[in-house]
């Protein structure tokens, strides 16, 4: 396996095989791999050097689900996850797939211990993405449940935020910040989707845990085509479109994303007029800007940063049936399906 080098200068876009980054297979010295990666085809590893700071990076990228560990001691790294897209309604004229679920951080801690990434598959037409999961310890407290509400006594490392997984003795699976309490990442309260009873103070953890979004509503026959899927926030994934619906998408069809949820939903087709797909997410932990879990749209819309006649960004654009971009977490262009979820860590050098 090499480990693709290039000047944040001339970096035009991090794809792994225009750059001819290599899915790793192999061992680096840790000077310039310090994370350990397994799983075939899973990750694809590369370099860059931030020219505004001089400061060299080497990124992760999961494409499929696989492991990651620290070689030797503990790695601070920076992060971007995001669940895959819903599909489109089941035909193009039918409301655009919602975006996944993205979270993302910085200064969270790898260590020796193994943990698991899973990327979330984007939804078929007609049909909702998964979910994309990423098991490390992003906060570590001690707190009580009584019902839904979280009391966090003291907090050893991190922050809690809206989205994040809670983990530890006798919290309910699935059980994640649906809403901030009089806690704003320390102590205080926290509310969560599910009810669990942990009278005694217990350590917990918060890890990332993101729901992929809801698929494009379809239309009845006669009318204008169903609005778009929900963008996936991570409380509780995007809502499929309701039916026959000729309005822009459903939740949070135009929001540019952020901690807590993708991009919204896209647009469905109304007798007259067309709508844009909901907005991506951008980040430039790759070296050059990117968008995630960008809205799918419909009538060929463009689901990438609202645009229309752009290349799709994110989400399903373009061509009629077009589908969300691979590991984008982007909504699928009605007919088309949604792009699945990806990981990107990166650990500056």
């Amino acid at each position: 396996m090499s480990v693709v080098t290039a000047n944040h200068s001339n970096l035009d876009g991090y794809k792994a095989r225009a750059l001819g980054a290599s899915v790793q297979t192999g061992t680096q010295p840790g000077s310039l791999n310090p994370l350990q990666v397994t799983g075939t085809g899973a990750c694809v590893v590369g370099t860059y050097i931030d020219a505004s700071t001089a400061t060299r990076y080497a990124v992760y990228r999961f494409i499929a689900s696989g492991t990651v560990a620290a070689r030797s001691g503990n790695v601070t790294f920076d992060w971007l996850a995001v669940a895959g897209g819903g599909g489109g309604g089941t035909s193009y004229f039918h409301g655009g797939g919602g975006a996944g679920g993205l979270m993302s951080g910085t200064g969270a801690t790898l260590t020796q211990t193994t943990r698991t990434v899973t990327i979330g598959g984007g939804g078929a037409a007609a049909a909702s993405g998964t979910t994309t999961s990423f098991d490390v310890p992003i906060a570590q407290f001690t707190g009580t449940i009584s019902g839904t509400v979280l009391t966090v006594s003291a907090v050893s490392s991190g922050t809690l935020a809206i989205g994040y997984l809670v983990t530890g003795t006798g919290v309910t699976a699935n059980s994640l910040i649906s809403s901030l309490g009089t806690g704003t990442g320390g102590t205080g309260t926290y509310n969560l989707s599910q009810s669990s009873t942990v009278a005694s103070a217990t350590a917990m953890v918060t890890s990332i845990s993101l729901v992929g979004g809801g698929r494009g509503g379809d239309s009845t026959a006669g009318t204008a085509g169903g609005s778009g899927g929900g963008g996936g926030p991570n409380t509780n994934g995007g809502g499929a479109g309701t039916a026959g619906q000729g309005t822009a998408g459903g939740t949070a069809s135009w929001d540019g994303g952020s901690n807590s949820r993708g991009g919204g939903g896209g647009g469905a087709s109304q007798a007259g007029g067309t709508y844009y797909g909901g907005y991506g997410t951008a980040t430039s932990l790759l070296g050059v800007t990117q968008y995630f879990g960008g809205g799918g749209g419909t009538n060929g819309v463009n689901g990438w940063n609202g645009q229309y006649g752009q290349p799709g960004r994110g989400g399903g654009g373009g061509p009629l049936y077009a589908n969300g971009e691979t590991n984008s977490g982007g909504g699928g262009t009605g007919g088309g399906a949604g792009g699945s979820g990806t990981v990107i860590i990166r650990v500056a050098l």
